[in-house]
């Protein structure tokens, strides 16, 4: 998801004029979003590695509330990823209706 997320935001970043400019700070902030689920799925697993060897106890419930997290913070990234389509797919259809009013008034004249 972090790749599609890079590839976006190259992609975003590189059309000029962008109508739409809520998208680029969305894209960043799924982007950072997106890097620290993969810190803390990362760490979840480290702990549940270190709980197996010495045992689960009242610690099991840390990573039961990591888990937790990472399931919230995993749908709030896909909430921002469908928002950042929605506005780059806008982006998208403006550029068209921009352009076949243009060809349209090309025709015209």
């Amino acid at each position: 998801m972090t790749t599609f997320v890079f590839g976006l935001r190259r992609q975003v970043s590189t059309r000029r004029p962008l109508t739409d400019l809520r998208a680029p700070a969305l894209i960043d902030e799924l982007f950072i979003n997106c890097e620290y689920a993969v810190i803390v799925s990362g760490a979840s697993t480290m702990l549940a590695l270190l709980f197996d060897i010495i045992g689960w106890g009242l610690l099991g419930s840390v990573l039961v509330t990591l888990l937790a997290h990472i399931f919230v913070l995993v749908m709030m990234c896909l909430k921002r990823l469908n928002r950042a389509y929605d506005i780059h797919k806008e982006d998208l259809r403006a550029e068209a209706r921009a352009a076949r009013d243009s060809r349209q008034r090309g025709q015209a004249a």
